[in-house]
């Protein structure tokens, strides 16, 4: 091969790897911009952020291998979920079904030991107050939680449901709304 084509084969090909460079680059930043399925919310007729503590002042988890879990103060956006424990250790996850005013979840964290841990279980709320009870599941045992709190109650008007039934009376006739539904019934007046 004569010198001279040897040169702009060389320069052709650092053009080429420089392009390639610059593409690369561009690819890597422009997927630090696409959302992974773990960032993906989505919204839920429930809402269960609240500071739950065990039963009658009792521990939420039966057994663990690290420090008793006594409160975790749950924080929900959509249906993801962070709880931090007394312990100050951070547990993520999400809702997952949701029944009426049931909601099953699964979180995950480690216990104070280092173990990895596993809670799945359910959240039930009824009016202002929420159960929270599942299974503590580290590789070398299995336990369970349980723990109340009082929670906000969900506006019908974002979307939720309530099992409240209000009765409104406007001059002669009653309105009456079960939010769970979101149907609306007018009742004709009554001849008086």
């Amino acid at each position: 091969m004569p010198m001279k084509t040897m040169r702009n084969f060389a320069r052709l090909r650092d053009a080429l790897l420089g392009l390639c460079g610059i593409g690369c680059l561009f690819l890597a930043g422009a997927g630090c911009e696409i959302d992974s399925s773990e960032s993906a919310t989505r919204n839920v007729p429930i809402i269960v952020t609240g500071f739950y503590a065990g039963n009658g002042g009792s521990a939420m988890v039966s057994r663990t291998t690290g420090a008793p879990v006594l409160t975790m103060n749950v924080r929900q956006n959509g249906d993801q979920l962070e709880v931090i424990d007394n312990n100050g250790i951070v547990f993520r996850g999400s809702i997952g079904q949701v029944l009426g005013n049931g909601a099953s979840f699964t979180l995950t964290g480690r216990a104070t030991s280092g173990q990895e841990v596993t809670i799945s279980g359910n959240f039930n709320v009824d009016g202002t107050s929420s159960t929270m009870t599942g299974s503590w599941i580290e590789p070398t045992l299995v336990s369970t939680l349980s723990g109340t709190s009082t929670v906000p109650e969900l506006d019908p008007g974002d979307g939720g449901t309530t099992n409240e039934t209000e009765t409104v009376e406007t001059n002669d006739s009653a309105t009456s709304e079960t939010e769970e539904s979101g149907t609306s019934t007018n009742t004709p007046p009554v001849p008086g």
